[in-house]
């Protein structure tokens, strides 16, 4: 209808009075580009000192952070176990297999073989029995064995020494001021609960051990004391004849004789500078070294002296320090002891057989602070100085720990920039084994009690986290993103944005190949009935937040950092050839772009795929919160201002007709004519606001009552995506001539109607047949089926599989890995649809991404008994070179209902 028209056909209600004269400001306002306001590396199970750990994956994550330039931007990093494996400390059937899994330490010198086949002499029969008569072979077994544990980690100190081996890779990658915050896993555990164990069990042997301790430091006195002793007056006489050396030596005639030389030690050393060495030293002391210099008759003598002191008193510095560190070793020994037999009432306790809990409780606290210390030694000396402390260990099952704008104690995190996204700041719960309340072993419900914790802490007002990390579980890498606080559904009440509680379970930072193989030898621990049960994928994860309440979480998976770490050696080694050979200029030149190209191979060249789905054109929308077609507009304007997508993968765009769980058409919410008439004029007539108000309150209620109407007919449906969807897929596909879009049918439009979604789609995007012929338009059509799946390939000859459902599990990303596992399905990439709650992963090869919803929330919802999703979209982002490497960023309501992506009546 033309302007005349309306004109012709208005009746001059009031109603067209005020459309008519409409002043609502569209203009748009400027907005700043994001920025990144917090970025975390998060690291688990890292299986320091264990054969299950590949030293190389730590070179490789540190070229990654470095050649990227990620690691200066990052603010912490929160490690969920793995500095320090179980060390038993006495044998046992399960023990004997923790101490196996231990790893060698390369800086350890290790036992001689002479010292190895002294310590073994007692298990003769190892090596030994009546068919082995051949000395020789015995000999060869004794060598193998040597070599294969001279270097094995046999205390918790080397495998400390060893954690912060690897540790010390990230410095000068990472910033110095970067926070480090550390909870212990499963094995330091148990180290602690064995430790308890021994130590109260054995309290009666500790009396004993004092003893023994304190007369071994009596015998180490009385020997090393009196060399300790003299050694500074050793060191003095050195000084000295280096003094009446160097003086000789400057004379113009430097070999005198007899009485005259004799005159000239006398002339030193009465003089001011021997004088000065000889202060607080005693008489008897200064006359012993000016006898032991008069006795040298020749300045050949005195130089020949000079040397052997030289060397005794450098001899006797090394056996002072060695004597220093064996009786330390021996008062600490001591004092740990005395800790212990200090407790009140321990002779009578042993009797009783340790009842008492005061003897169990300190105990137990001596014990983890020093389980605890090997954790603090394990830190590079750069990130703990006199100046800051910035490396934590948490030994509590639940630790919470807040990023905030303030600095407050050592459990915040201080980040001014923070307050960008939440003036209250992020809080973190780190919680390494979700189910350590019933098992130590892993499982694949972790996510699903993550989220039970989380919904109980909200409906008991206790402290809700923002950020939910765990290690331990079953499933690779897993995210599920939720709304943090309970939705408001009262009708008539506008619901806030939410507040989005991100779930994260994190990877081991294990090695495959070395799993395997432990795995196939029959040792059974923790890491291999992980492993065992599958769904395997070990990796560094990084979290980016940023201002526009976006957050991106990117892996490269170990395999990945392994290659990086060759890459890195090769550069080196280049570098290295560089500098040592005299090259041509044209050889120089080609080993530098040699260089250049190796450098350039680690760097990340990404292309961007927009997950997008479950929009439900057509479906009802409950007041009170932005509509269906809101999100859909939004999630279109982020694309738009931040960089198209180089591929969409999108299903259940339309609503369709569905008739078994709930009759979709019947859920049409709309106001009758009559009452809605009738509320608009109510509005019109209403003198207390002014004509914009009236005009923006009309609008809102329109919209809002038009947002409620249920479109029941696919053709209806079809025409809004016509006009709502198809012109920015076509935008997609023009993009560079080469844009794709993955179009898999829904199970709502297929279940129900003689339509297949993905076929009905193709229909509304002009040119399709086109863009189907070559490969830009793929449709994963479900005609016959309940929904669509397709397989297609993508850049870097990578396989991309999108199905609309995956397999049910505890949470919706374990379901699809356990799917993909059970139907043998080996793809580089797995997306999903149909629960409406965003995530993602990485376990067997696979990256996967659950689709967030576009639809809000209504009863059914709540009837199942689900939480109402946080709704947009998902964008993962790849790089066609790398297999092992994925970014997932989440673009969800807190994002999408900021003024710069939708707009607000």
């Amino acid at each position: 209808m033309d302007e005349r028209e309306a004109a012709k056909n208005s009746d001059g209600s009031k109603l067209e009075q005020i459309a008519s004269t409409s002043t609502i400001n569209s203009k748009e306002i400027a907005i700043a580009e994001p920025e990144v306001v917090n970025k975390s590396l998060y690291l688990a199970d890292l299986g320091f000192g264990k054969r299950i750990y590949n030293p190389k994956a730590m070179d490789g994550l540190a070229a990654f952070l470095k050649y990227n330039k990620i690691g200066k931007e990052i603010d912490s990093v929160f490690i969920e176990g793995g500095l320090i494996p179980m060390v038993p400390r006495h044998s046992g059937r399960i023990k004997n297999l923790n101490l196996t899994m231990l790893a060698n330490l390369a800086t350890k010198k290790g036992k001689t073989e002479k010292e190895f086949y002294e310590m073994m002499s007692s298990f003769e029969q190892v090596f030994d029995d009546e068919k082995k008569e051949d000395r020789k072979k015995i000999k060869r077994d004794m060598k193998r064995y040597h070599n294969l544990v001279k270097q094995k980690i046999v205390n918790r100190a080397e495998s400390s020494e060893f954690a912060k081996n690897e540790l010390s890779k990230l410095v000068g990658v990472l910033s110095n001021n970067v926070i480090v915050h550390y909870q212990i896993d499963e094995e330091e555990r148990e180290n602690i609960t064995e430790d308890v164990a021994v130590m109260i069990s054995n309290l009666e042997m500790q009396g004993k051990e004092l003893k023994k301790n304190r007369d071994k430091l009596k015998k180490l006195i009385k020997e090393k004391m009196p060399m300790a002793a003299f050694n500074p007056v050793l060191s003095l006489e050195k000084k000295v004849l280096g003094y009446v050396k160097r003086s000789l030596n400057s004379l113009k005639k430097p070999n005198i004789k007899n009485n005259e030389l004799q005159e000239y030690y006398n002339k030193l050393l009465d003089g001011k500078v021997c004088s000065k060495f000889f202060t607080e030293f005693s008489k008897d002391e200064v006359d012993l070294i000016k006898g032991h210099v008069l006795d040298q008759t020749t300045k050949k003598q005195l130089e020949r002296t000079y040397e052997n002191l030289e060397k005794r008193v450098v001899s006797n510095i090394k056996d002072i320090r060695e004597f220093e560190a064996e009786k330390k070793e021996i008062e600490n020994n001591i004092n740990a002891i005395k800790a212990i037999l200090g407790s009140y009432g321990f002779y009578k306790v042993t009797k009783r057989g340790f009842t008492d809990a005061a003897i169990v409780e300190t105990v137990y606290g001596i014990v983890k602070e020093k389980s605890n210390e090997y954790d603090y030694d394990a830190s590079p000396n750069r990130w703990k100085n006199k100046n800051k402390d910035n490396f934590h260990v948490h030994s509590s099952v639940e630790k919470i720990l807040q990023i905030k704008n303030k600095k407050d104690g050592q459990d915040t995190i201080y980040n001014p920039k923070i307050v960008k996204v939440s003036k209250d700041g992020i809080m973190v719960l780190m919680n390494y084994n979700v189910n350590s309340m019933n098992s130590r072993v892993p499982t694949k419900r972790d996510i699903r009690l993550q989220m039970d914790d989380a919904h109980f802490r909200n409906k008991n007002n206790m402290p809700v986290p923002d950020i939910y990390l765990s290690g331990n579980g079953v499933g690779g890498f897993r995210v599920i993103l939720e709304q943090k606080y309970s939705e408001n559904t009262i009708e008539g009440e506008e619901r806030k944005t939410p507040e989005m509680l991100i779930h994260i379970k994190l990877p081991n930072f294990h090695y495959l190949e070395n799993l395997d193989y432990t795995k196939s030898k029959g040792i059974k621990t923790n890491d291999t009935k992980r492993f065992f049960k599958k769904l395997d994928g070990g990796g560094a994860v990084i979290h980016t937040i940023k201002s526009n309440n976006v957050h991106e979480l990117e892996m490269a998976t170990v395999d990945e950092l392994i290659k990086c770490a060759d890459i890195e050696s090769e550069i080196k080694s280049k570098i290295d050839f560089l500098n040592k050979n005299n090259l041509s200029r044209d050889k120089s030149k080609q080993v530098r772009n040699e260089i250049k190209e190796l450098k350039k191979e680690m760097v990340l060249d990404l292309k961007k795929i927009e997950v997008s789905g479950d929009g439900h054109i057509g479906c009802t929308n409950y007041p009170g919160r932005p509509s269906n077609y809101d999100v859909e507009i939004a999630s279109q304007n982020y694309q738009k201002k931040n960089g198209l997508p180089d591929m969409l993968v999108g299903s259940e765009y339309l609503n369709g007709s569905k008739k078994k769980s709930f009759d979709s058409d019947k859920q049409n919410m709309s106001k009758d004519p009559v009452a809605f008439s009738i509320n608009l004029e109510k509005i019109a007539n209403d003198s207390s606001l002014s004509m914009n108000e009236k005009i923006k309150k009309i609008l809102k209620y329109a919209i809002t009552d038009k947002n409620r109407t249920a479109l029941p007919r696919i053709s209806q449906q079809g025409i809004v995506m016509k006009e709502l969807v198809i012109p920015y897929f076509e935008e997609i596909l023009k993009k560079d001539g080469k844009g794709r879009i993955l179009f898999v049918s829904g199970n709502h439009p297929n279940e129900d109607t003689n339509y297949d979604e993905a076929e009905v789609v193709a229909s509304l995007i002009p040119d399709s047949p086109k863009y189907i012929e070559n490969h830009q338009l793929e449709l994963g059509k479900g005609a016959g089926e309940s929904y669509g799946l397709k397989t297609i390939r993508i850049d870097g000859d990578k396989t991309l599989f999108a199905s609309h459902k995956p397999k049910n599990g505890p949470d919706v990303i374990i379901g699809a890995m356990q799917q993909l596992l059970d139907a043998n399905v080996n793809a580089d990439i797995a997306v999903f649809f149909d629960r409406h709650h965003p995530g993602g992963g990485f376990a067997d090869g696979t990256f996967y991404i659950a689709a967030a919803g576009k639809q809000p929330w209504n009863e059914y919802v709540t009837k199942i008994g689900q939480t109402p999703g946080l709704r947009g979209i998902v964008n993962f982002f790849h790089d066609p070179n790398k297999k092992g490497y994925g970014k997932l960023e989440f673009v969800l309501d807190p994002a999408l209902e900021r003024e710069e992506y939708m707009q607000k009546i």
